[in-house]
């Protein structure tokens, strides 16, 4: 696993190490990371896009969840916790993996 922790992070190493890790995923598992990752960056492209990622570790008895913000602070953050939510209210005829576009 690549050390985020490095100060002086190299794109290089990084793009390779990432190459390496998703040639070994399933192609459809591939596709979406790669719809992901570009969401990613157009999010940080533009200031005037807003975005948060959840991710959770269930493997362990102590399940951990992270949250990361992109383009926003702790309120803006929260207000789009709180329209995901409403979103999710409405449709319970969809999957908990599904995604809100």
């Amino acid at each position: 696993m690549l050390n985020t922790e490095t100060v002086d992070l190299d794109m290089g190493i990084l793009m390779s190490t990432m190459a390496e890790d998703t040639a070994k995923f399933a192609p459809e598992k591939r596709a979406h990371f790669m719809h992901v990752l570009r969401a990613l960056v157009d999010c940080y492209s533009s200031d005037s896009k807003q975005g948060i990622v959840l991710l959770r570790d269930s493997a362990s008895d102590s399940e951990t969840m992270t949250l990361m913000a992109i383009n926003a602070d702790p309120s803006q953050a929260d207000d789009m916790i709180d329209t995901l939510c409403q979103l999710r209210g409405m449709g319970t005829d969809h999957s908990a993996g599904g995604a809100v576009n």
